[in-house]
């Protein structure tokens, strides 16, 4: 998978993948922090820009539908 940063999209194989500015964040925020743990807090703030109760499984579910592509 390849990812634009500038343009902020997504290819597999030369085809693009269409997600939301939010699946884009996460995805994005994923590789720029390759080798280094991330809580769900750094996530929460730098994806949804808000602090909310990380014991929810919102994370869970966007990491797991961008898993699928």
């Amino acid at each position: 998978m390849d990812l634009n940063l500038e343009r902020k999209t997504m290819t597999r194989a030369g085809q693009r993948i269409e997600r939301t500015a939010r699946e884009y964040t996460l995805f994005e925020c994923l590789p720029l922090n390759r080798g280094r743990i991330i809580s769900r807090v750094d996530i929460t703030e730098k994806v949804w820009e808000l602090y909310f109760d990380t014991n929810t499984n919102v994370i869970d579910v966007y990491i797991s539908h961008l898993c699928r592509f």
